[in-house]
């Protein structure tokens, strides 16, 4: 990856931070109207088993949990509860910057398997770290802190490539993560709460037109995976529903 240097310092809250100061232009601001994009179970096995052995571990998290990139750069270790099997997300990496507060300014606990621990710990003990750098549990191979325009460029873009989607953003991953979870069952308010959006009507707004119109889609996806001969590992968890992938080569 392309070396970039990176200001390893923190920052607290402002609530100006941020803020675009008023224009006395009328144009309008631009939406980004990008349709949202998601992996079906046989794309996220592809995906995790085309992924190189040092990035899959963040794969892997990002999609059992469906965290903001910020929020993956940004996890510290401290963050891993491993006796209970909880993701504590309360900061972010922004440009170089730890900012200690998540994007609605709200910590929360996000839940995964025993086997998502592992591999995530197993990682973060592993990544080499440059001294002064903080506890992150996902750093660049050099050790420092993940510069995201170098991950998009030299990572992620020739990843999703080599699967068939080459129009895929990262953000995606999250939306992957979201649609799993309410085709099988988890409720928008859970969902809510796990993906940390402020308002239920954002989560409804998004994503309503995921959800099976009744059960027996969920209960058809389920049985179709749970009978499958082929080992499979769980990767992520809410609402006590689980959806699961093969195991990654």
């Amino acid at each position: 990856m392309t070396k970039t240097k990176i200001a390893w310092t923190e920052e607290t809250w402002n609530p100006v931070t941020g803020c675009t100061p008023a224009s006395t232009s009328n144009k309008p601001k631009a939406v980004n109207l990008r349709e949202i994009q998601t992996l079906e179970i046989d794309e996220i096995k592809k995906l995790l088993d085309s992924a190189e052995d040092y990035w899959r571990p963040l794969f892997t998290l990002w999609l059992a949990t469906g965290m903001r990139r910020s929020e993956i750069f940004g996890l510290d270790v401290s963050c891993l509860d491993v006796a209970n099997n909880r993701v504590h997300v309360r900061q972010q990496l922004q440009d170089g910057l730890i900012v200690r507060y998540t994007k609605n300014k709200k910590p929360r606990t996000v839940p995964v398997t025993s086997e998502i621990m592992a591999i995530v710990t197993a990682h973060a003990t592993a990544v080499p770290r440059l001294e002064g750098v903080p506890p992150l549990v996902f750093l660049s191979k050099t050790g420092k802190p993940v510069h995201y325009s170098d991950f998009h460029r030299d990572v992620f873009k020739p990843l999703v490539a080599s699967i068939g989607r080459p129009s895929m953003g990262t953000h995606d991953l999250r939306h992957t993560f979201a649609s799993q979870a309410l085709s099988q069952g988890v409720s928008l308010k859970a969902l809510q709460t796990i993906l940390g959006h402020s308002d239920a009507s954002l989560t409804l707004n998004r994503y309503s037109h995921l959800i099976p119109s009744d059960g027996r889609i969920a209960a058809e996806k389920m049985a179709s995976l749970l009978l499958r001969e082929e080992p499979v590992t769980r990767i992520g968890h809410s609402d006590a529903i689980r959806f699961v992938v093969h195991e990654a080569a």
